[in-house]
């Protein structure tokens, strides 16, 4: 709540968030901030975001069109380069935020080499590539 101000106020969440509740603040917002946690465990799993199982917020920059802020001890693939713009610290972070405030560069982000990309056909186009050449290499 100390965050709060005239031009910013949190919103969080302390258990699930309806689907139409999400879907409503993220339309509302310019760019995302992930701040993901890269070692974690899952029972007992160990998992690397980034690694072993993809943040679901880079997922959501995808779905939304939303650029975003992330660590740089996350990976990113090369075809997300244009969209993901990586921090190094909390200092870092900051004054990355104020830059896009300030100069609105997030507005600049072109997001359509990422939907050529994903787009469902060239998702499809791309696994049966890949089906076809398993398949005819069995023998």
């Amino acid at each position: 709540e100390e965050l709060r101000s005239g031009n910013f106020t949190p919103v969080y969440y302390k258990g699930f968030v309806p689907q139409e509740e999400f879907d409503s603040q993220i339309e509302s917002i310019d760019f995302l901030i992930i701040p993901t946690l890269i070692n974690t465990r899952y029972t007992i799993y160990k998992e690397f975001y980034g690694y072993t199982k993809i943040s679901g917020s880079v997922n959501d920059v995808i779905k939304y069109q939303k650029p975003a802020l992330i660590s740089n001890q996350y990976p990113i693939d090369n075809t997300l380069n244009a969209v993901l713009f990586q921090f190094n610290g909390s200092e870092n972070l900051a004054s990355t935020i104020m830059n896009w405030v300030d100069t609105r560069a997030f507005l600049e982000v072109d997001f359509s080499t990422v939907n050529a990309l994903f787009d469902l056909n060239a998702l499809k186009n791309r696994y049966l590539n890949v089906f076809h050449q398993v398949l005819s290499n069995r023998g």
